[in-house]
Formats: structure tokens, C-alpha cells, sequence
């Protein structure tokens, strides 16, 4: 294992948003951290003449009995963590390990001569081929120590300064460290919301620490509604949608997202104080008007647009959502995708961005009681759907006769197999009781022996590999073709989804 010590954000300084005046400002308190203690735990860690007392002692001033639910010895992406303490009774440790030393030097002494017994000498050289070879189990502990005390050290040097500097208190948000989420809305660091004005709140929203449900969002509140990410929805070749319904920023799991996340939060709330009815109305209709820019571009792609659109995609910009989860330019396997079936891939990026829009209708229609003139944002949305629709019905047909005509082939091909696994079990019992025969007489059968009857048996029945290999052969086209319907499901399932999406949408 390889430790190092832990720099940045909530290890080396706390992130904060505090008002000043009537705006409000990114601060950035130090922690004031044992840096020497940690140095000399790491010293001892990779020391092959120190052990876990070493270690201990270099820390000791910096350990306590209590426990600290934070995600610091974690990244946020981790799961099933526990609070973080540490259990160690060093006065025990030594005492056992020096009794189990000693153990072994008395029985490598019982071997010496008398003269060697009497040689200092040659007692320290034993001691020493002793403690080397313990050593894996003296570092494997030391690890061990290392691994429970250093998060230890960087939790409290953490809480201390959030006291020092007495920052839950006198910040809108900082950067915190808490595990879990919304849950938990009696601790203000998962849920915090702040309120700009009359109109407009600012709500952060984290659950570090549990896997795949682990997330870092922020979600801003204009009379009541939430803005959303509208524009990143074109923007990129896959998107996450049910995620962009959910916030108007998310963030990587990093520490260095708290950066991301300030810097954010102080542009936004310092123009929506300076003119909030501008301010909001730009952001909204920066997002809206990216969103149908993209979408009047999609609408009219075709094939040999979209090849020239999925290499452009992988070229890197400047780009408000880097670093945002759930959004991604192409890769290596949607451009092999797309050289397999460029039309059908085309097409299908293109019902999947035209009619995936609609899923924004709900929010853009509370837009409209604000904005008026999205009425016209909305109608097209709902006019490019309409549109598309035929196209959509047209692609279901022959994907569902696709399906047809591999599962017709599949069928003769598990008919041949069952046929020929019946015989060829036919032909292994006989095998196997020859096995079964010789074993009987001679009451061991080797490697070669075993060789040996098999080779004769297929020798004797050519019908027997034959059987084997047609078998094998027919398995794996089997497997192919069922991999191939698979596929062709998916698909049929995404169309038909498309489907229902615009009937529900676009029929009311």
C-alpha cells in the first residue's frame, strides 16, 4: 500500500461563502495541521526497524476516544464507510509482540552452542534474523495503524479549524465533509439552502459516500422553480436526462469541486443581488435558447452530418458543464458503433435528442407563467416531435422483422444441438464407464492413464468428436444470433420508448 499525505481541499485549508456587505465572497480558512506527527508516522511506517508503537507515538498527541462521521479517509465516491476512530492499545501491542520475538529467539538459542549462547554478538544477530523475519506481519500492522490513525489526524485537524475559525456559524455553505444525505436534514451541511431575495434560493444538496448514489448538486429556485440545465442536453453525445431534471449544477465527486461549486455560487447569487430580474432571465433564456439551437441543428442532421458531428464532439471546448456527472462527448466504441450502422445510429441520436426534449416541457411550461415568450420555445419542441414521428413509427417494422428473422434461425440451430447433445451424452456414459472399469481394477488411474482411454475411445468413435465440435460450433452460433437479438431488442425498445414519449407529450 502506498500512503502518502493528503494536500488540498479540507486537508490543507476549508473553502467558505460569507457575506460581505451586501454581496458575498469566497473565504479560505487554513487548517492548522500536525504536518511533523505525520511526517514521523510515515517515517516509521517505511522504517524496517520501527513497529506500530513507533507509530503510535509519533501520533499520540493527535488521537483521541471519539469518532468522526466525515468522509476523510474516503473519496466521495466510496461506499459502506464507517465513522472514523481508532482502536489501539499500544501497551498491548508491544507486550505481545515482544513476547512473540522473544519466543523465537529462545528457540533459535536452544540450537547454539554454548560459547554462542554467551556472545552478545550473536544474540543481537538472532534478535535481528528474528525481527526480519516478522517484519511482513510488524508492517502489515503498521499499515494497518496507518490506515485508522492518518484519517484520524486529518478529521480533527479538520473540526478544529471549522471551530478556530468558527465557520458552520458565520458562512452561507463551506466545504464540508459529512456522509450521507437529505436524510439527515437536521445537519445543515447536506441540505443548505440560502435564500438571495424574495425570489431566488440557492440549495446545496450532497450524499458522499454511498457508491453509485453518491452526488454533488445544486439547485437554484426562482419563484419557485427550478432551473435546469436545459442546453447540456445538446451539448453532448450522451446525457444523463433523469439527472438533468434534478439540479441546475452537478459536480464531479472530488475535493476540488468545492472550487467549482464556490466560485459558482458567488457569480450567481452577487448578479442575481445586483439584478436579479435580468440576471435570471439571461440564465434562463441562456439555457433555453442553447437547448433549441441544438435541437433545430439535430433536427436537420443527417448521416454525413452526424459522422462530422461525432468526431467534433471529441475535440475538447470551453464548455460551462466540464466536470458535470452523467454528460459525456463520444468514445472509441460509439464511433465503431456508429462505422457498423451509421444511418441507423444517426437516426436514432436524433429521436433520442428531438424527443427526449420533451421531458423538459413540464418545467419550461412553469417557465412560461414568468416568461411568456417560451411559449414559442415550447410549441416548437413540440412541432419538431410531431415531425418526427412517422420517422419514428417507420423504424419499429423492420427492427421487429429483424428479431423475427433470428429467432426463425436460432430455432433449427437448437434443434441440430439438442439432437447431437443427446448423442454425444450417449457416447460420454459409454466413455465414463470405461473410466468407471478400470478405475475398479486397478484402483488409481493417472494423468496418462486417463489420456490414454480417451485417445483409444476416440479413436474407436470418430463420431464421438465429431459431435464435440458440432456442438461446439453450433453453440457459439446460437450465442451470436442471441447476442444479435439482444441487440435489435434494445433498440426496438429505445424506438418504442421514443414513441410513447412524443404520443404522451404531443397528444394532449
Amino acid at each position: 500500500m502506498d500512503f502518502k499525505k493528503k494536500t488540498g481541499v479540507n486537508y490543507d485549508y476549508i473553502l467558505a461563502l460569507e457575506k460581505e456587505g451586501d454581496r458575498v465572497t469566497i473565504a479560505q480558512y487554513p487548517i492548522s495541521r500536525h504536518s511533523s506527527e505525520i511526517d514521523r508516522a510515515l517515517e516509521c511506517l517505511y522504517d524496517e526497524n520501527a513497529d506500530s508503537c513507533d507509530i503510535y507515538n509519533a501520533l499520540y498527541r493527535c488521537l483521541y476516544g471519539r469518532e468522526y462521521n466525515y468522509c476523510l479517509k474516503h473519496e466521495y465516491t466510496d461506499h459502506y464507510i464507517k465513522p472514523i476512530k481508532v482502536e489501539f492499545d499500544c501497551y498491548k501491542y508491544g507486550r505481545e509482540l515482544r513476547k512473540k520475538i522473544d519466543s523465537r529467539i529462545e528457540a533459535k538459542v536452544r540450537w547454539l552452542s554454548n560459547n554462542e549462547k554467551n556472545n552478545r554478538e550473536k544474540l543481537a544477530e538472532v534478535r535481528q534474523l528474528v525481527w526480519k523475519q516478522m517484519y511482513w506481519q510488524i508492517k502489515k500492522h503498521k499499515e494497518f495503524l496507518i490506515d485508522m490513525a492518518l484519517p484520524y489526524v486529518y478529521a480533527n485537524d479538520y473540526e478544529d479549524a471549522l471551530n478556530k475559525h468558527n465557520i458552520p456559524e458565520k458562512s452561507i455553505i463551506y466545504s464540508h465533509e459529512r456522509h450521507g444525505d437529505s436524510r439527515y436534514e437536521k445537519i445543515k451541511e447536506n441540505t443548505i439552502e440560502h435564500k438571495v431575495n424574495e425570489d431566488i434560493s440557492i440549495k446545496i444538496t450532497t450524499n458522499f459516500c454511498y457508491g453509485y448514489s453518491s452526488y454533488f448538486h445544486v439547485v437554484v429556485i426562482y419563484k419557485g422553480i427550478a432551473l435546469l440545465p436545459y442546453s447540456a442536453w445538446v451539448k453532448y453525445y450522451y446525457a444523463r436526462i433523469t439527472e438533468l431534471l434534478g439540479y441546475t449544477r452537478s459536480y464531479e465527486l472530488i475535493r476540488e469541486s468545492w472550487h467549482t461549486c464556490m466560485t459558482f455560487l458567488e457569480h450567481f447569487i452577487n448578479s442575481a443581488i445586483s439584478n436579479p430580474e435580468e440576471f435570471i432571465r439571461n440564465e434562463v433564456m441562456q439555457e433555453v435558447n442553447g437547448l433549441m439551437e441544438g435541437l433545430e441543428e439535430i433536427f436537420q442532421y443527417d448521416t454525413e452530418r452526424f459522422k462530422k458531428e461525432i468526431i467534433v464532439k471529441k475535440c475538447p471546448g470551453e464548455d460551462r458543464y466540464i466536470g458535470i456527472r452523467g454528460l459525456r462527448q463520444t468514445s472509441e466504441s460509439d464511433e465503431e458503433l456508429y462505422n457498423i450502422a451509421p444511418k441507423e445510429i444517426a437516426m436514432i441520436y436524433k429521436m433520442e435528442k428531438i424527443s427526449g426534449s420533451l421531458k423538459f416541457l413540464d418545467s419550461l411550461r412553469e417557465i412560461k407563467e414568468i416568461y411568456s415568450d417560451i411559449t414559442d420555445t415550447i410549441n416548437r419542441i413540440i412541432e419538431m416531435n410531431r415531425t418526427i414521428l412517422p420517422e419514428v413509427e417507420r423504424a419499429i417494422p423492420p427492427v421487429e422483422e429483424e428479431i423475427k428473422e433470428f429467432n426463425a434461425d436460432i430455432l433449427p440451430l437448437k434443434t441440430q444441438l439438442n439432437s447431437c447433445q443427446v448423442a454425444f451424452d450417449k457416447l460420454q456414459q459409454r466413455l465414463d464407464r470405461i473410466f468407471n472399469r478400470e478405475l475398479h481394477k486397478t484402483g488409481y488411474l493417472s494423468g496418462e492413464d486417463n489420456a490414454k482411454i480417451q485417445k483409444e475411445f476416440e479413436n474407436n468413435n470418430p463420431q464421438y468428436v465429431e459431435f464435440r465440435k458440432t456442438i461446439k460450433d453450433l453453440k457459439l452460433r446460437i450465442s451470436e444470433l442471441e447476442d444479435s437479438i439482444s441487440k435489435r431488442r434494445r433498440v426496438l425498445e429505445r424506438l418504442n420508448d421514443y414513441k410513447e414519449l412524443i404520443l404522451k407529450y404531443t397528444m394532449r
